[in-house]
């Protein structure tokens, strides 16, 4: 096409210009914190060479005809745009043009057709990360993006924090890989793509998103969660998300399993690889903390209260304390959950040791749970149900991550469990990685210890074991 320029050639300068672009990702609407109650809305577009240009559209064009003509993955020839130079703006798509673009209903927007549309199918793929990534992200606490089946809603809709409650929306989210993740949107985020995503999950759907630009932290051991500048696309398209749908039809029954099993809840476990981590010795535990978040080492537990385990009752999804007692219906002002139960969390003091040092831990419910996964037992209620328990941990090794805690108290101790397992032999895992990950035995720990116990005739309690909603006797429509 004549009379074509690349993004880097239009200028402020520039009287009258005709620029083609496919729009690579629009992002949600904001509000100005320099001018409150106005809104706008970040649209990064990319020419044939790959220049990238983030263009903003404001207030009433914002969800209306302008925001609508401009589709995802769509080429267009757009001219003449308002262009604006800006001085210390660090989010822009390309630190070498320092411009930005505002489109209005007055600028000139033409969609071109298939065969005269820029394929940025590559680019996608190459920017996309597995999930085995997702640990090395949260160690270089760098942001990242990922192709993902939406397969489950989690019951949280609040968090309260110092500016109030904001609007959260907890799902699960998995690939081909079999390792789900724990994925939470904030603000817009839940509101938008959140009800979007919350509506196809309700009609037996599971979803596929592109999201780019998530932030990897350790909450529940390890999860995803929304920055301000994240971009999140609901049922994308493109080769790459064609395959992963292709994948998802044929494996209906494995992503079931997931849902059942919740081996989100292990999802450090599952991404970390914590045999092949490196581990740091417990006479030097400090050490591990000074350039990562996490430090993994192994050793063996040593109880330091034999009588019974501590707990409280709490809310059985987001664990905050509720002065009730267990079993009871709840709705939870912490988290928004409306059909909750109260139930125990428990809240174990541990010593770790090895052959030349020890440290003090604490593990808190999930892990408690999982210890007495990994050790056949059931919660002790006595001093000799203690000391049962503690010669069984003698002879078991294991595998720890601890995080440091960052509140204290008297009573508490330097570091948390953040996950432990077996202490397996590398030659396991690097020879048959299923029969490693049924090692592991990852997900609710209390269902597999009901599981068990159906077997063997013995009771457990059975606060933990929940099964979500999808578990009714009834699998989900795969769409």
């Amino acid at each position: 096409m004549e009379g074509l320029v690349l993004i880097p050639d239009v200028t402020t300068e520039l009287p009258r210009w005709r620029c083609k672009v496919v729009v690579v990702k629009k992002l949600n609407t904001q509000e100005s914190r320099r001018t409150p109650g106005k809104k706008y809305k970040p649209i990064i577009l990319e020419d044939e060479a790959g220049n990238k240009v983030q263009a903003m559209l404001y207030d009433k064009d914002i969800d209306g005809t302008v925001d609508k003509r401009l589709e995802v993955s769509s080429t267009y020839i757009i001219s003449n745009a308002s262009v604006k130079a800006v001085v210390g703006f660090t989010n822009l798509p390309d630190p070498k043009y320092m411009n930005i673009w505002n489109i209005t209903r007055s600028t000139m927007i033409q969609k071109l057709s298939p065969d005269e549309a820029i394929d940025i199918s590559g680019h996608v793929q190459a920017h996309l990360s597995p999930f085995h990534h997702i640990f090395d992200y949260f160690l270089s606490r760098r942001p990242i993006s990922i192709m993902a089946i939406v397969i489950y809603k989690l019951p949280r809709q609040i968090v309260v924090t110092k500016n109030g409650e904001q609007n959260v929306h907890d799902f699960v989210v998995m690939n081909e890989e079999l390792k789900p993740i724990m994925l939470t949107l904030w603000g817009t985020f839940a509101v938008n793509q959140g009800v979007q995503l919350e509506l196809q999950l309700r009609q037996g759907k599971f979803p596929i998103i592109l999201a780019e630009g998530l932030n990897v932290n350790a909450f529940q051991g390890l999860s995803l969660s929304t920055l301000y500048n994240t971009s999140i696309e609901v049922d994308p398209v493109g080769h790459v998300a064609k395959v992963l749908n292709d994948w998802k039809d044929k494996n209906s029954e494995l992503i079931y399993k997931e849902i059942v099993d919740k081996t989100y809840l292990d999802s450090l476990l599952a991404l970390g690889d914590p045999i092949r981590q490196r581990k740091t010795c417990l006479s030097s535990v400090e050490t591990g903390f000074e350039q990562k978040p996490i430090a993994w080492v192994r050793g063996k537990i040593r109880l330091l209260k034999r009588d019974g385990f501590d707990y409280y009752v709490g809310c059985n999804y987001c664990n905050k304390i509720v002065h009730s007692t267990e079993g009871l219906q709840l709705q939870c002002m912490n988290c928004g959950q409306t059909d909750g139960i109260t139930v125990k969390r428990y809240k174990v003091d541990i010593e770790i040791f090895d052959n030349v040092g020890s440290v003090r831990a604490t593990m808190f419910n999930h892990e408690v749970h999982r210890l007495l996964l990994l050790t056949s037992s059931n919660i002790p209620t006595c001093e000799n149900d203690g000391a049962m328990l503690q010669q069984t941990l003698d002879n078991l090794g294991l595998v720890f991550a601890l995080k440091k805690n960052t509140i204290f108290s008297e009573q508490s101790t330097n570091y948390t469990v953040a996950c432990l397992c077996n202490d397996v032999q590398l030659d396991l895992a690097d020879s048959n990685d299923g029969l490693f990950r049924q090692s592991l035995m990852l997900g609710n720990p209390t269902k597999r210890r009901l599981d068990f116990s159906q077997l063997s005739g013995d009771s457990v309690d059975d606060s933990q074991a929940s099964s979500p909603p999808n578990d009714k006797g009834k699998k989900p429509k795969i769409g």
